[in-house]
């Protein structure tokens, strides 16, 4: 990643990112994320 961001972050290292579920459509769902 490039160290210069074009937004504020906590670190450059970690990349963030936002997910929006939508329960009532798709019902019960299970994320898995890989440590």
């Amino acid at each position: 990643l490039d160290s210069t961001p074009l937004f504020l972050t906590g670190n450059t290292d970690t990349v963030y990112t936002l997910t929006m579920l939508d329960l009532k459509k798709d019902g019960a769902t299970v994320i898995e994320i890989p440590a």
